[in-house]
């Protein structure tokens, strides 16, 4: 679980530019 949550993370991440909003957005719908 942990690993696709790091995999989705980096996804996330990668799409939104390393956007701290969408990660925390991300965080709270996990």
């Amino acid at each position: 679980m942990a690993s696709a949550h790091a995999y989705l993370e980096s996804f996330v991440a990668r799409i939104a530019g390393v956007n701290i909003p969408t990660n925390k957005r991300v965080e709270i719908a996990l």
